[in-house]
């Protein structure tokens, strides 16, 4: 019969034609990616293999009467024994190296373990007593999943991986909105596409983007398959925690767990944080076993309190008040953390300060709980609602950059007397003040030399702070204008410019500018009121390039341009914005004339549309100005001896503590 086809026919059809478009994709990535040869041909196979993959995967069986559950995401696989989550994470170095017969397949070795990474096939592996389990590409079924279970079962017992969870790098969260998937999906995109990739902001993000936000939808979905096998009431209290963690999944399940939900509850930010940082502190040292224990000890000694229905609140405040244990490199008065202060912060919800994953993203291991600590220690000014404690944690973060924790008790409420309430919409601008503060380097040797000045900081409210920063900066381009005033006469020259001349958005009428000579920076300055003056050090080194956002003839704010620290070439994608300010070092508005036509130059510089010169070579001492060969040194001189005298000014002397005579009791 003329046109039927038979049902295998048209599946070949089908098959062929998709394998088509799959390789003239692979052929656009590999133009992308400019390979060619034989690199071309690996990468289209490499890139058409993994399109046919599966690895991300749940399944379950019920082995020894008991039902156990196996996840596989990418290069992880977790592992539920019907009580307690269990990690493995693939070494890099591991993948690849055993052949398996079926070809679909990949070994998976536990972080925890140890030895030769050169091993030949399985049986080398399993001599060395190692953890091997070889995971298919594919979903198994049937009788192979529940083989598979088995095996895996049997691995994960022998090797008690039961604290690998907290180790650094391997994926133990439940959910997949964390940063640990994200860098879980990025891996997966660039074993896609067989070499690291740049996953900022780059060309390759052209690869990256689509490949991420599917992946991650791919680590979703079996993450919810692998939750519903899971306690139901312990989900529910991670979750109303903000702590989706295996940690504190496996510390509610290893015991009474009605009472330890009722512990995690009561303490919805200070318990999860505790039980992280002891579990990650026991994995550390985890091939030493009395290290082990004393670091679990603690951690051992609430676990029986809570099983045993006694208080806990003793407990925590020896955790975090200990400098040998919590604030381990910090240095912490036990008597500024009473146990009263530990149960106000008890008080704080995750709903409104977040979670404990969510103070170990900010602060960091060794300080995940400072924030929340000096937050509750304001007293009457402490934060309550979420807006409230998302502009404490930035007022905080710019305070810490600037120093000024070292020497000034910003902790205390009397600190921030005058200061507007902590969801006033006057806030950011504020913390870019505050940010301004490290220019006047309190914390720097030449300041501090001088020790009757530091009890006399002490005295400093945030308020006054900001007064001070605004007259130190006018004071800065007054006496820059009179050390510069040589640049006229003396024939100096400037450096080679970042841009190719003078850009003009037509939307706005604002022209872009950039001064390439120290007297531009001086006058920029003068009509700023801001100390872009004292950067022609940092122009004549090669280090920063200046542009100023003009609109008939008149300077409405101005620009650095660097490059990154960690960049390792000057490349454009390198190249970023360290400073944007406004009149009086004002933040500039987004929707201001000066802030469209600065937006427009980041989209235009970022598109490539602007040619820019990205070699800024150090200028000569001897082409340099006069004035400004030793600017930089003269200006903090003089600056440092400024802020010393208009200390003494606006402080009173502490009085002297009365010294007792020697015998006098």
């Amino acid at each position: 019969m003329e046109g039927v086809v038979s049902v295998h026919e048209a599946a070949g059809a089908s098959e062929a034609s998709s394998v088509t478009a799959i390789e003239k994709v692979a052929m656009t990535w590999a133009d992308h990616f400019g390979l060619f040869d034989t690199r071309r041909q690996k990468f289209i196979e490499h890139y058409l293999r993994r399109n046919t993959e599966d690895r991300f995967w749940c399944i379950a069986a019920t082995v020894n009467r008991r039902q156990q559950v196996l996840l596989r995401l990418d290069g992880t696989a977790m592992f539920y024994n019907g009580q307690t989550i269990q990690v493995a994470q693939s070494n890099t170095s591991y993948q690849g190296a055993i052949d398996m017969a079926a070809g679909n397949a990949f070994g998976l070795a536990a972080c925890a373990s140890s030895g030769s990474t050169h091993a030949a096939s399985m049986a080398d592996w399993r001599a060395l007593n190692e953890f091997i389990l070889a995971l298919p590409c594919q979903r198994p079924k049937g009788a192979e999943a529940k083989r598979l279970i088995a095996e895996a079962a049997r691995q994960f017992r022998r090797n008690q991986l039961d604290t690998d969870c907290m180790a650094e790098g391997v994926f133990g969260a439940l959910t997949s909105f964390c940063r640990a998937a994200a860098d879980l999906a990025d891996s997966s995109v660039c074993g896609d596409a067989g070499r690291p990739l740049n996953t900022a902001k780059s060309s390759d993000m052209r690869f990256v983007r689509p490949r991420r936000t599917f992946y991650l939808r791919r680590i979703g979905k079996a993450l919810k398959d692998f939750s519903a096998h899971l306690d139901a009431d312990i989900l529910r209290t991670l979750r109303s925690v903000a702590c989706p963690s295996a940690a504190l999944y496996n510390w509610i399940a290893s015991g009474d767990v009605v009472r330890r939900i009722q512990a995690v509850q009561a303490y919805p930010i200070l318990l999860p944080m505790m039980v992280l940082i002891k579990q990650r502190s026991a994995y550390t040292c985890r091939h030493r076993k009395s290290a082990r224990h004393a670091e679990l000890h603690q951690l051992n000694e609430v676990a029986r309190a809570v099983d045993a229905g006694e208080k806990i609140l003793p407990l925590l405040t020896d955790f975090y008040r200990n400098p040998e244990g919590f604030f381990r490199s910090a240095e912490i008065d036990p008597d500024m953390l009473p146990q009263s202060l530990v149960r106000t912060a008890a008080r704080v919800r995750p709903g409104v300060a977040g979670g404990a994953l969510g103070f170990i993203g900010r602060d960091g291991w060794n300080f995940p709980c400072s924030s929340l600590f000096a937050g509750v220690r304001l007293g009457n000014r402490a934060p309550v609602s979420r807006v409230q404690w998302r502009t404490w944690f930035d007022v905080e973060r710019a305070i810490r950059g600037a120093f000024l924790d070292r020497r000034i008790r910003v902790e205390s409420g009397a600190f921030y007397a005058g200061m507007p309430g902590w969801d006033s919409p006057v806030w950011p601008e504020l913390i870019e003040r505050i940010r301004d503060l490290r220019d006047l380097k309190l914390s720097g040797a030449a300041f501090l030399e001088h020790h009757v000045l530091i009890p006399r900081l002490e005295q400093l409210t945030l308020k006054r702070l900001l007064k001070l920063s605004v007259e130190w900066h006018q004071r800065q381009n007054e006496l820059q204008v009179e050390l510069t005033s040589s640049a006229v006469t003396d024939g100096s020259l400037g450096w080679v410019p970042m841009l190719p001349g003078v850009l003009r958005d037509e939307a706005t009428g604002v022209e872009i500018h950039e001064i390439d000579h120290p007297l531009g920076l001086d006058l920029e300055g003068t009509v700023l009121e801001h100390c872009v003056g004292g950067y022609a050090h940092y122009c004549y080194e090669g280090e920063a390039r200046i542009i100023s956002l003009r609109k008939d003839g008149v300077s409405l704010a101005t620009a650095e341009y660097g490059f990154k620290r960690t960049a390792k070439k000057r490349t454009r994608s390198a190249l970023r914005c360290n400073q944007l300010r406004g009149r009086r070092n004002a933040a500039l508005l987004a929707d201001s004339a000066a802030g469209k036509a600065f937006r427009w130059f980041e989209s235009q510089l970022r598109a490539g549309a602007i040619e820019v010169n990205l070699d800024w070579p150090v200028v000569p001492h001897e082409a340099r100005s006069a004035g400004h060969r030793d600017l930089r040194r003269e200006i903090d001189h003089a600056m440092t001896a400024w802020l010393r005298e208009r200390i003494r000014q606006t402080t009173v002397e502490p009085a002297r503590q009365p010294q007792i005579a020697e015998g006098v009791a």
